[in-house]
């Protein structure tokens, strides 16, 4: 019951500013920009995001000294439950990539798709496919790749009662010298050895 002393107004105003707080934290989360580091960790770098409930978009952007192959994984939480509550789901996730400078698109495909079906016996899978992330309704991009800009765009609707999850493994090796540069180092690299050795054969003055 309120009074008439108006003693509820100071609550009202706590629970308005404490849910106007949760309004800006969750917006925080959409729409975040990344950093990846490249070469990439062994066997890939990953990132696990929670987005807000509604649309979101985020970029991981990284450069690409020389050309490089690699691939993306993404996988987005579909389809966790808490009882009887959907707390955790997303629709049309969509991961582009896209090359700075030329402008050129790389578009994921769903991974059976690419690759295989991905068996739920197989090791760690059933837990992945129980926690809501199942590798058949991943997204995956692969190939050999230009030296250059990039940004990998991670974009979708999070549709669950708290949102929705993903995690993007990202995979560039260190690059590999290309031959006709190898080739120019082992002449180099020849080359000192000849001089170094025919120093030492000189004879020295008595």
């Amino acid at each position: 019951m309120i009074d008439e002393s108006g003693s509820t107004m100071p609550l009202l105003r706590a629970t308005a500013t404490f849910l106007s707080a949760l309004t800006l934290a969750g917006s925080a989360w959409a729409n975040t920009s990344y950093t990846v580091g490249i070469p990439t960790a062994d066997p890939y770098t990953r990132f696990e995001n929670h987005v807000a409930a509604g649309e979101f978009s985020d970029s991981f952007n990284f450069t690409l000294s020389t050309p490089t192959s690699g691939y993306i994984w993404l996988f987005a939480r579909q389809d966790a439950w808490f009882g009887f509550d959907q707390v955790e789901d997303t629709e049309g996730v969509s991961l582009v990539l896209v090359n700075n400078l030329t402008e050129r698109e790389y578009r994921a495909v769903l991974f059976p798709e690419a690759q295989r079906t991905v068996s739920l016996l197989e090791p760690g899978v059933m837990g992945m496919v129980v926690a809501g992330f199942d590798p058949n309704k991943s997204l995956f991009l692969s190939g050999d790749f230009a030296a250059g800009s990039y940004s990998a765009f991670v974009s979708g609707t999070a549709t669950g009662s708290a949102g929705s999850s993903y995690i993007a493994k990202f995979s560039f090796a260190q690059p590999v010298p290309e031959p006709g540069s190898m080739a120019l180092m082992l002449v180099g690299l020849g080359a000192v050895a000849w001089v170094v050795h025919r120093q030492s054969g000189q004879c020295k003055p008595c």
